[in-house]
């Protein structure tokens, strides 16, 4: 149980990261007036947010079976 909570733990802070920088990088995009920019920046980095939370599903998911 132990080894899963510290992949869970990793791959939430990877998603988090990502949304971070994407939103970020999205802000300062749409503060310069680059509104068209912003959006794509936005949509890009949740569209990899969403593969890095579904990898991380995935190794957690392995985690627990391997654990026995």
């Amino acid at each position: 149980m132990q080894n899963s909570r510290e992949v869970a733990r990793m791959m939430a802070r990877a998603v988090m990261s990502v949304m971070f920088l994407g939103s970020g990088i999205s802000l300062i995009f749409w503060l310069f007036g680059n509104r068209d920019t912003a959006l794509q920046v936005c949509l890009g980095f949740g569209a990899v947010g969403v593969v890095v939370l579904l990898i991380g599903g995935y190794f957690v998911a392995r985690a627990r079976t391997t654990e026995v």
